[in-house]
């Protein structure tokens, strides 16, 4: 019997080659198997797992960690991290690339909204875009 094909909770494909989502269970991994990622970004305030790190080295995935704490009305990614993680997303060499936070809502919108801001997309898409993810479907103080 073959294995179940998950995606991991809200996966999406941002461009060619550049995923988004959630940070991938065990159920995830044969999915993100069939994506053949060269990169994996991981915006996450912990340690990622040691299930996530061996999939990772098994299949030859470059695992990439900034440590991004959230607060309960409030994300801590710095500028510096931005410009990192973006550096690498628009590096070919780097492609197929998958960047996950931990539920993928905000603080991975917030590195693809500034991407589309980098691609001179109209704020008002970029907002739609960042909003479709978010857990309350709209930016609040809050929310980012």
């Amino acid at each position: 019997m073959a294995a179940k094909v998950v995606p991991p909770f809200r996966f999406a494909i941002v461009e060619v080659g550049v995923y988004r989502g959630a940070y991938p269970t065990l159920k995830n991994f044969a999915f993100l198997k069939s994506l053949h990622l060269k990169t994996m970004i991981s915006l996450i305030p912990e340690t990622p797992t040691n299930d996530l790190e061996d999939f990772c080295a098994m299949e030859g995935i470059q695992h990439i960690h900034h440590m991004v704490e959230k607060r309960k009305d409030d994300l801590t990614i710095t500028v510096k991290d931005v410009v990192s993680i973006l550096s690498t997303i628009v590096r070919s060499s780097q492609l197929p690339i998958y960047v996950h936070c931990l539920d993928g809502s905000e603080v991975t919108g917030l590195v693809f909204a500034c991407l589309r801001r980098l691609q001179a997309w109209h704020y008002e898409c970029i907002v739609n875009e960042f909003c479709r993810y978010a857990r309350s479907g709209e930016i609040s103080s809050a929310g980012v």
